[in-house]
């Protein structure tokens, strides 16, 4: 007898988009952060103004990691929305 592959994989990985979602968004926190504080430093050291760059690099990083975290928040938003429309 051959068992519904299908239906074995989705009550298997459930926990995938959760995964997913997690590791995309802690990409788009952590590279830019770093990268900023790389370039930051290096500007520093060329420019002599430490910390200046660093904490402006770091700043706009922030910003920008939370602008990609609402940008993701929103998709899914509508995503799970639509899902659930789809539903009834």
């Amino acid at each position: 007898m051959k068992k519904n592959v299908n239906s074995n994989k989705k009550s298997q990985f459930w926990w995938m988009p959760g995964l997913q979602m997690f590791t995309k968004l802690s990409v788009w926190i952590v590279i830019p952060i770093i990268s900023a504080l790389f370039v930051g430093n290096f500007l520093d050291e060329v420019f002599n103004t430490e910390p200046w760059f660093s904490i402006f690099l770091v700043t706009i990083a922030f910003f920008f990691s939370i602008g990609i975290i609402v940008y993701f928040g929103k998709k899914e938003l509508t995503f799970m929305a639509r899902k659930d429309i789809n539903r009834k």
